[in-house]
């Protein structure tokens, strides 16, 4: 086989049909273009490939890029590589393979340790990935001898496109384009001057890509905006404003929300406390707390005692974890009306 001027490593392909696995020899002659000719020969033992790793499936992504995780594989090989300065270090070596689904090739990329990135993930694509243990380097030169994760498969999000409100006087209707392959995310209406707060979390698996807000206050400017979180963090939103229209004759004043909502946390608690919308009539209230970042519902309490101003929560459907942006919704129970939020 040819090989390049320059280098010191050629792959020789496959083992012949019917190899034997036990140890033996191999020769290798190399010779150059004037004709001179260099004969080497050592000892090698087949071993087969190592185990394919599992606990693939954590796979994240953002933007141009995908990240996937998995377990480590006892007996991974070295990969050194050079820092910044020049200096060699020391990392496991795994190979990434990747495809948009349907593709008949895979991209094999070299990764180290536990974290393989890939990046150019195009917004319409649904891309599969698996991953496979090294024992040398050089093995990734035969992506067909190795043993495979089973693949998972990512699809990607994009911001929302097209976004457009319209509004009667006391609705908002956000449309935008659906996601290419669903996700889930939030939608949040917000007084331009604060005051009203509304939002409405969006399961995966569902698809929306509308939304209308009622029992709003006429003639005022609302700032509507459309977020599919990513798991890191990022600006996968958009966002417009619009106002309400004017009322008609006939209408009435919504009651006003609960007042000077405000809130304090331990490492895992809240402790959220209001104003009465009516002091003179004590009511009913419920509380809503959600994740800031994914949109979740972590707690909700509904069955509040007339009256009851303050509740402390840890969590219904989520703990409440340290280090966490939290949001929570007061409202007064079987009325239409202007919510609190913070």
């Amino acid at each position: 086989m040819n090989a390049d001027a320059a280098g010191s490593t050629v792959p020789c392909g496959n083992l012949p049909e019917g190899a034997s696995e036990a140890p033996g020899t191999i020769t290798a002659r190399v010779t150059d273009d004037t004709g001179a000719t260099a004969t080497a020969s050592a000892a090698y033992t087949i071993v087969p490939p190592l185990p394919a790793p599992t606990g693939l499936g954590h796979v994240t992504g953002y933007g141009g890029w995908v990240q996937t995780l998995w377990s480590d594989v006892p007996g991974v090989g070295d990969l050194t590589l050079e820092d910044a300065e020049g200096a060699p270090y020391t990392i496991d070596a795994y190979l990434v393979r990747y495809r948009v689904v349907g593709a008949p090739e895979w991209i094999h990329v070299l990764r180290e340790t536990t974290v393989g990135n890939v990046w150019e993930v195009a917004a319409a694509d649904i891309r599969e990935f698996s991953v496979a243990a090294l024992r040398h380097p050089l093995e990734r030169l035969t992506p067909a001898a190795l043993r495979w994760s089973v693949a998972h498969a990512y699809a990607s999000v994009v911001a929302p496109q097209n976004l457009v409100a319209t509004a009667t006087h006391d609705t908002v209707t956000a449309h935008w384009d659906k996601q290419p392959h669903g996700a889930g995310g939030v939608v949040r209406l917000s007084g331009a001057g604060g005051g009203v707060s509304k939002r409405f979390p969006m399961a995966t698996s569902a698809g929306r890509h509308s939304v209308t807000f009622g029992d709003l206050p006429p003639s005022t400017t609302y700032r509507v905006s459309v977020e599919y979180p990513p798991p890191e963090g990022g600006d996968n939103y958009a966002w417009t404003e619009v106002a309400t229209l004017a009322p008609p004759p006939d209408y009435e004043p919504l009651p006003s929300g609960p007042q000077n909502l405000r809130a304090t946390a331990t490492h895992n608690s809240i402790t959220v406390s209001w104003e009465a919308s009516r002091p003179d009539d004590p009511a009913r209230y419920a509380v809503q707390v959600f994740h800031a970042e994914s949109g979740y519902r972590v707690d909700v309490r509904d069955q509040l005692s007339k009256g009851v101003t303050s509740v402390t929560v840890t969590g219904l459907f989520w703990r409440i974890e340290p280090d966490t942006l939290y949001e929570i919704i007061v409202y007064e129970r079987g009325i239409p009306q202007v919510t609190a939020e913070t």
